[in-house]
């Protein structure tokens, strides 16, 4: 993967970055650079996690701005001096909870956390619109401040909340090579554990699929067929 800078007049190009992996690169980080007037962010897998990179507007590295085992979800933008913004699944694999982190590495959690988050900014990264929902919470959009203040509520899906298809359960295990997963179980109102159910299995280990994620599902087949 090569970043270039290119002068639109001659065409003269220059490398500003390259990043090579024995396996291969990680398509949804590069999806997701962004660049500044003085800097671009570049989300990269390099240590094993995906995470942020600061660079120079020359491809100089500044600085590594999160780190740990857990994987940035999204870049969502910067206020252009020393605020970054991001979700993240730093609780678990199963959630995304948005956060702010300064050029000091220091990380502040903004909205809710125990679900799964979406946000959209503006260009300034004032305010942002986020979409929050768990398990037993349907979706919520609102709008907000980045200094921590709810602005509007657009939709709180109020008449679904409480509302159950199914009981999902969620659970982990461990493949042959030790490495702890997680799984689901979607389950009919009136379980009898004292019963025998028939069982339908779907598992798909391609690269970005993961289905288990504690956020609100509609009614799909599964829950049909359950």
């Amino acid at each position: 993967m090569n970043i270039y800078s290119v002068n639109p007049k001659s065409g003269v190009s220059k490398l500003l970055l390259k990043e090579s992996s024995k396996t291969w690169v990680d398509e949804k980080s590069y999806n997701n650079i962004m660049f500044f007037d003085n800097y671009f962010v570049m989300p990269s897998m390099r240590d094993g996690n995906r995470h942020l990179y600061q660079y120079s507007v020359n491809g100089k590295l500044m600085r590594k701005l999160t780190s740990g085992k857990w994987d940035v979800i999204s870049f969502l933008g910067s206020d252009g001096k020393k605020n970054f913004y991001y979700t993240g699944n730093a609780e678990g694999a199963i959630y995304s909870g948005l956060y702010k982190v300064d050029t000091s590495g220091k990380v502040t959690p903004l909205g809710k956390k125990g679900g799964y988050v979406t946000a959209e900014f503006n260009p300034t990264a004032s305010h942002y619109i986020m979409t929050y929902s768990n398990v037993t919470t349907p979706y919520e959009i609102t709008l907000n401040s980045v200094l921590g203040k709810k602005l509007k509520t657009f939709f709180d899906n109020k008449d679904l909340k409480g509302v159950k298809f199914t009981e999902k359960e969620f659970f982990t295990f461990k493949n042959e090579s030790g490495i702890e997963l997680n799984g689901y179980m979607l389950k009919p109102l009136d379980f009898d554990q004292n019963k025998k159910y028939p069982v339908i299995m779907m598992q798909y280990s391609g690269p970005g699929s993961q289905r288990v994620l504690n956020r609100w599902e509609s009614f799909d087949w599964l829950h049909y067929m359950v």
